[in-house]
């Protein structure tokens, strides 16, 4: 038995795998003749194999950077976690988590996210609900109320964009787990020909001609022969270039019928709106995170102003090395972090620790929690933990 990263000749046979456990189609039959056009991709891929050398599971794990308490650090992406039907139940998922979590340690991937198909089932590798997503449904034609001070632009695919990357660097910067995106990232976002694919990014401009905003979407058509707008990406640096976007708009009327925007933060549009009865919303859980490595993300961690010192003894089932009690102390030089026996603040676990520090949930939120247990002092420990602007649009 073997848990490693695949061969580029191997990554036809994941690709075999996830189209058995996620029942989508694709045509192998290319793969004697040609078989590097299977090729693309595998680096991400890692698998079991058992002692006949069957790849009997697998898993992609992808690099990103994200923006986290307002530094740079690198995320592993979790995604495509497959096993073959006849060899579930044995395992191979559990192995496959250790080796990566490991690999995640090498190469300074402190944090890990996924899109679970159970949350109970990934929680017991110390994974944890910490990002939620809204999606709004709102006429088109509810938008006429809103006045416009700068006008917008159509951004054509292939032609300068370094003003949409800067206009979304500024909006993440201080939002949590937002992906540093790459010029690949990038082409997905905006890299369509808004001519055959009816998905357009337009750029909001101020008075003085600076790009202070832009939004990307996707027209759906309806069965009633009308359509609707998908949003994939709205973005803002002020209040001016928000409303100047929405009353924008309301210009596609009678084209499309319903704004439809999904995005990690929740914004109480209603009360923008004169009849507030418009705005329809939907709350769900986006996704899981993990921390792999405690120690350095407390490291990241931002701390109260001034100086102080909490402790916080952890229970991880998973990964030993963030069992036990760390200490973190703050002043005007920075922070330290040590792992050592002392009397805890707070105890917990390493999911409910995940929620806390990110900021997906506040000391107050959690109050309730059986698994939570606090013995220090309770306001230091609610100034440490507050509710963080989460931001992530990528999948995965």
């Amino acid at each position: 038995m073997e848990v490693r990263k695949i061969k580029p000749e191997e990554h036809i046979d994941a690709m075999k795998i996830l189209s058995i456990a996620f029942r989508w189609s694709k045509d192998f039959s290319d793969a004697y003749k040609e078989p590097e056009k299977f090729y693309n991709g595998y680096e991400t891929f890692r698998a079991f194999f058992n002692d006949d050398n069957k790849m009997c599971a697998a898993m992609e794990v992808s690099s990103f950077k994200i923006s986290f308490e307002g530094k740079t650090t690198a995320m592993a992406g979790i995604g495509g976690v497959v096993t073959l039907p006849e060899e579930r139940n044995k395992g191979y998922i559990r192995k496959l988590f250790q080796y990566c979590f490991r690999e995640m340690r090498e190469n300074k991937q402190w944090l890990s996210f996924l899109y679970p198909f159970s949350s109970e089932y990934y929680r017991k590798y110390g994974y944890e609900t910490s990002a939620g997503k809204v999606k709004y449904i709102i006429p088109l034609a509810s938008f006429k109320h809103f006045t416009n001070s700068g006008k917008l632009k159509l951004y054509i695919p292939g032609t300068d964009d370094s003003y949409i990357r800067r206009i979304y660097g500024c909006f993440v910067a201080e939002r949590n787990l937002a992906v540093l995106r790459s010029d690949i990232l990038w082409k997905h976002h905006i890299g369509e020909d808004p001519y055959m694919n009816n998905i357009y990014t337009y750029v909001w401009y101020d008075s003085k001609e600076e790009p202070q905003g832009y939004i990307t979407f996707k027209c759906r058509k309806r069965q009633d022969l009308g359509a609707d707008m998908l949003v994939k990406e709205l973005v803002w640096l002020n209040n001016e270039a928000f409303i100047g976007i929405l009353s924008f708009l309301g210009d596609f009327v009678p084209n499309y019928r319903d704004f439809i925007w999904e995005t990690t933060e929740f914004y109480n549009l209603s009360l923008l709106f004169p009849d507030s009865s418009c705005v329809k919303t939907e709350l769900y859980n986006l996704g899981m995170c993990r921390i792999v490595d405690l120690e350095e993300v407390l490291k990241l961690k931002g701390c109260p102003e001034g100086e102080g010192t909490l402790a916080f003894q952890v229970v991880d089932n998973f990964l030993e090395w963030n069992n036990g009690c760390f200490e973190v102390s703050w002043n005007k030089e920075g922070v330290k972090v040590v792992k050592k026996v002392c009397s805890p603040d707070l105890s917990c676990s390493i999911q409910t620790l995940t929620q806390l520090i990110t900021g997906y949930a506040s000391l107050e939120d959690l109050i309730w929690s059986e698994d939570l247990k606090i013995t220090g002092n309770r306001d230091l420990l609610s100034n440490y933990f507050k509710r963080k602007l989460i931001y992530l649009n990528e999948s995965f």
